[in-house]
């Protein structure tokens, strides 16, 4: 569900993003329209679906996702890299919530998340 791609066309009324953007997307397909997306918690949205799941995700030749999930790339971004901006925002997260006095962490399993966990883990902590 890490998407990247090229805009290749857009809707009427869009303009967060225009034909030729290089786009990472967020992989959380959300309503907007619920009570828990008008409280700023689309992770908790009613109806919440994922690139992949409910549209077609990026295995896809191409797909149609809403502009409001799609993020602009620099242009000389390797989109590998962009690729996991999704889970390195999830392991930024766990770490951000760690205590300010936290000593040494454990990293249990070290999938992508896992991994970018333990190395923003090395530079903030000092390697502990």
């Amino acid at each position: 569900h890490e998407v990247t791609g090229t805009v290749t066309a857009i809707g009427a009324g869009v303009d967060s993003v225009a034909v030729g953007d290089r786009v990472v997307a967020d992989s959380r397909f959300w309503c907007g329209d619920c009570g828990q997306c008008h409280a700023g918690r689309r992770h908790l949205c009613a109806s919440l679906g994922f690139v992949g799941e409910i549209c077609d995700g990026g295995f896809a030749e191409q797909a149609v996702l809403p502009a409001r999930l799609l993020h602009i790339i620099d242009a000389g971004l390797d989109e590998r890299v962009a690729a996991m901006a999704e889970p390195l925002a999830v392991a930024l997260h766990a770490v951000r919530r760690l205590p300010k006095t936290a000593g040494s962490v454990l990293v249990v399993g070290c999938g992508p998340i896992g991994g970018l966990a333990a190395l923003l883990l090395s530079r903030t902590l000092a390697g502990t």
